[in-house]
């Protein structure tokens, strides 16, 4: 059968999952229902063990936040706010959250005439830079991670209830997916795009980290992933032309390989390119790493944003594939030795 959460990839569908386990804290037709919602309940609230729930309700998009819980125990109220991620990170929303928080509690209390105990949590089907937990934790909240969250759904891989079991067992195919290093034959899914950034950060990074700034980003609008590569003697902030390896462009069934040549953004606010005699000794030293020179998406000439590309078939290893852009990288130092190391404006 087909994991619904391989499709259900989006924050609004583990939003509703989440509420719907939330709200069977007391289900009658499945205890193990009934235990993992209160596992949640428990690990995000302090519940004591022998604290029962006495009411719960949840709220969607409740003062902009994904998902409020308004708890009621035998011996006191709580308020339990959840900010949810799937693939994507915090975006400033945190302290804006945490006015909006004051105010819910203030009017909880002044109903209830009782306080009100607030937790809150970023919960993320994700991993977490130390740096951005930090930011987070600075901001009052408690980071669950993906692999917190294996932890805590680990009991029910095997449960009875359908969709329990689906979205457990979909937590620990995201976890198998970040420790990825075999070459995939797909890029069609928000996992596939996963396996390849850890093939790319697993095996290609290792091999050129030191000589290269290397850029691993997921183009979840277009589809794909890529990995970047641009000489270290430039910054990690200028605008330099660039190797770029596309996860679509790599895949191992094809037994082919194609690296672009792309610049992008080098153009001063005038509108011309910040450095035009470079550009076009890159444009003359090109011949050895393409099969053609392009315009793309109709950019002039005199303007382009793809430079030229390089391929070569008969990639069959990750040996073959990393001699392949070590020849790439060669060529494209040899076309860059001419690019001057300054700030573009």
């Amino acid at each position: 059968m087909k994991n619904l959460f391989t499709f259900a990839t989006k924050e609004l569908s583990q939003d509703a999952f989440l509420r719907w386990l939330f709200e069977n804290y007391n289900c009658a037709e499945s205890a193990e229902l009934r235990q993992a919602s209160h596992t949640l309940l428990q690990d995000f609230c302090n519940l004591a063990n022998d604290e029962p729930i006495v009411k719960l309700t949840t709220r969607a998009q409740w003062y902009k936040m994904d998902i409020t819980v308004l708890i009621h125990t035998d011996r006191r109220y709580i308020n339990l706010f959840i900010e949810d991620k799937t693939f994507s990170g915090e975006h400033n929303q945190l302290k804006h959250y945490n006015q909006a928080i004051d105010q819910i509690t203030a009017m909880a209390e002044r109903k209830e005439a009782v306080p009100v105990t607030r937790y809150k949590i970023f919960y993320q089907t994700n991993r977490i830079e130390e740096g951005e937990r930090t930011r987070i934790e600075g901001l009052g909240w408690a980071v669950k991670s993906l692999p917190d969250l294996c932890r805590l759904f680990e009991p029910y891989r095997n449960s009875d209830c359908l969709l329990l079991r689906q979205y457990t067992e979909y937590l620990f195919l995201l976890a198998e997916a970040f420790e990825n290093t075999q070459r995939p034959e797909k890029q069609d899914t928000p996992l596939d795009r996963i396996r390849w950034k850890a093939y790319f950060e697993h095996v290609i990074c290792p091999r050129f980290a030191d000589r290269y700034h290397v850029r691993i980003v997921d183009a979840g609008h277009y589809n794909y992933t890529m990995i970047m590569f641009w000489p270290r003697r430039f910054s990690a902030e200028q605008q330099v032309p660039y190797l770029e390896l596309r996860d679509r462009d790599c895949l191992k069934k094809e037994e082919s390989v194609t690296v672009r040549l792309l610049c992008y953004n080098l153009y001063d606010n005038t509108g011309n390119i910040s450095q035009p005699e470079q550009l076009q000794q890159l444009l003359n030293s090109i011949s050895n790493m393409q099969n053609g020179v392009f315009d793309s998406k109709g950019i002039r000439r005199d303007k382009p944003k793809q430079l030229g590309y390089a391929k070569r078939t008969g990639i069959e290893t990750d040996e073959d594939l990393l001699a392949f852009l070590d020849e790439c990288l060669a060529d494209y130092d040899a076309a860059m030795a001419h690019w001057k190391e300054v700030e573009n404006k």
